[in-house]
């Protein structure tokens, strides 16, 4: 069964193109058989291109194709979807690319209306089911991962909220489930309301684990790097949590740069294997701490893990941000659409704009890509087909 096949077996939904049938070669012309190009040529040319549905397209060519097709370090697909809606009596999901806005249906029982889903830069979504039961899905392969159950103290076991009321405020995945380099790592972390109190779990974990020290307020991301957490506060400081310790506990680390009598919001992102701070300056303060309305800009700062310093980046220009509602991440402008040395991200913090907006790094100009509202908490997913 070849890797198309199987997708449409799964998703029967996934468009293929029409097949046009070329024209008969001349007599005189050379007829090539390029399914004997070598297979470091073929790894070359699998590896720019950028957007999944071409990636596999391109396996279904031949045999030797599709081979360096399933090699994974072979596939440079950057392009996030947006997960647009579920039809709860099909279960058929609309998918939206952020880069070339192509739409994308899926056949997934497995997400529904009443089912939330928080999203991933490793092809992999966060679900949890009205019953409380949180999986990891691949939305092209349909694979599953089970989760520990929810800690009894956050479930509603007396009724007391409503039936609606999610015990889940957020959740992240740390790294692929299905990379072998990271198979032992690979947790998710989630933040359990209404005591907004911080837990992880790794693959195969029976229970949750607690981690104590963390303050949550409405920006609070969490991400994992090196083994451990990092999240910010409100007054820009860097905590940490050593994952592997006895009593896992956040505690400060660093303090990122943060402009006088101004609003901010914190983002943390990893680029080429550094973590850095993303400062999203949305406002001003006069005397007396009322907002006063201003440009929105962002600063970005790598951190020094050693002295624990952050020096501000002049620019970034083979990389885009991508800040989702849930994660953000990098992306290599030489295999996507983006644009080098701009974010991208979700809603406007000054004013009444809603939607997906782009700042110019370089310019400061702010863009609005799409105002569609209801675009600011959807889950954003880089597809991937391991």
């Amino acid at each position: 069964m070849t890797l198309l096949s199987t997708l449409l077996e799964l998703n029967p939904y996934w468009q293929k193109p029409a097949i046009q049938t070329p024209k008969k070669a001349k007599e005189s012309e050379e007829m090539r058989d390029w399914s004997q190009l070598p297979d470091d040529l073929i790894a070359y040319i699998v590896k720019q291109i950028t957007a999944m549905d071409d990636y596999v397209r391109f396996g279904e060519v031949c045999r030797s194709w599709r081979l360096v097709t399933k090699n994974r370090e072979n596939c440079g697909v950057n392009e996030p979807w947006l997960l647009l809606d579920c039809d709860g009596d099909d279960g058929i999901c609309r998918f939206c690319s952020l880069t070339t806005t192509d739409i994308f249906y899926l056949h997934l029982p497995e997400v529904q209306e009443t089912t939330e889903c928080w999203g991933s830069p490793f092809g992999w979504l966060i679900t949890m089911s009205v019953d409380y039961e949180i999986r990891l899905l691949n939305p092209l392969t349909r694979v599953q991962i089970d989760l520990p159950p929810p800690p009894l103290k956050y479930l509603n076991l007396n009724n007391t909220l409503p039936s609606s009321f999610s015990i889940l405020e957020n959740a992240v995945l740390s790294s692929s489930p299905s990379s072998s380099t990271s198979l032992n790592n690979c947790m998710v972390i989630a933040l359990y309301k209404p005591s907004y109190e911080l837990a992880f779990a790794r693959l195969g974990d029976q229970t949750w684990t607690s981690v104590e020290g963390f303050e949550w307020n409405d920006s609070s991301r969490v991400v994992y790097f090196r083994d451990r957490l990092f999240t910010v506060d409100y007054d820009g400081n860097l905590q940490v949590c050593d994952v592997n310790s006895l009593h896992p506990n956040f505690t400060n680390f660093a303090q990122i740069p943060t402009t006088l009598m101004c609003m901010h919001v914190f983002y943390l992102v990893e680029i080429c294997g550094e973590l850095h701070a993303i400062v999203r300056i949305a406002g001003e303060l006069d005397l007396e701490g009322h907002d006063v309305e201003r440009e929105e800009t962002f600063e970005v700062y790598k951190l020094d893990i050693c002295t624990r310093n952050f020096t501000k980046l002049l620019n970034f220009d083979d990389h885009a941000l991508l800040l989702g509602p849930n994660f953000c991440s990098s992306c290599p402008t030489t295999l996507s659409e983006f644009s080098g040395n701009c974010i991208y991200f979700v809603s406007s913090l000054m004013g009444n704009d809603k939607g997906i907006f782009i700042f110019d790094y370089n310019t400061k100009e702010l863009g609005l890509l799409d105002s569609a509202p209801e675009l600011c908490n959807l889950p954003w997913v880089t597809p991937c087909l391991w």
